[in-house]
C-alpha cells in the first residue's frame, strides 16, 4: 500500500466522523471526498484539508501528527518504502571563516602538483 487517505465526515448532529484508509492508488473519487491524502512512496501531501480550508502541506508535521494516532497504519508503509533521511534546512551559503575551516581540515588531503612519472610509479610498485 502506498497511499494513506483521511476521510472527515460531517455528521447531521455535528460530530464529526473519521475514516482511515490505505491503499495502492488513488480514485478521482479519493480525491474528491478525502480530506488527507499522504503519498509514501514519494513522502508527499498530495491533499490537505480541514472543513473546506486548506491545511499546510508540510511532509514531517502532517505524517508525524497521523503517526501519533495510527502507527499500524503507517509503519509497514514506511518500512515498504523507506523513510528519507531528515536533512536541516540550509542556512545559505559557507562563510569565507567556514571555507577557511574546511581548507584547513583537508589540505594535508589535497595534490601537491607535484609531477610524477609513468617510471617511478612503476619502479615504486616493483620494489
Amino acid at each position: 500500500m502506498r497511499y494513506f487517505l483521511i476521510t472527515y465526515i460531517k455528521k447531521p448532529n455535528g460530530q464529526t466522523d473519521e475514516s482511515v484508509a490505505i491503499s495502492r492508488r488513488v480514485k478521482r473519487n479519493d480525491l474528491a471526498t478525502a480530506s488527507v491524502i499522504l503519498d509514501f512512496k514519494e513522502q508527499k501531501v498530495i491533499k490537505a484539508s480541514f472543513g473546506g480550508q486548506l491545511a499546510e502541506k508540510n511532509w514531517s508535521s502532517v505524517r508525524d501528527y497521523y503517526f501519533k494516532h495510527y502507527p499500524n497504519y503507517i509503519t509497514p508503509m514506511e518500512e515498504a518504502y523507506g523513510k528519507l533521511a531528515a536533512y536541516e534546512a540550509d542556512t545559505g551559503p559557507l562563510t569565507d571563516e567556514q571555507i577557511e575551516q574546511i581548507k584547513e581540515v583537508v589540505k594535508d588531503q589535497l595534490p601537491t602538483g607535484e609531477l610524477i612519472s609513468k617510471s617511478e610509479i612503476v619502479a615504486d610498485t616493483v620494489a
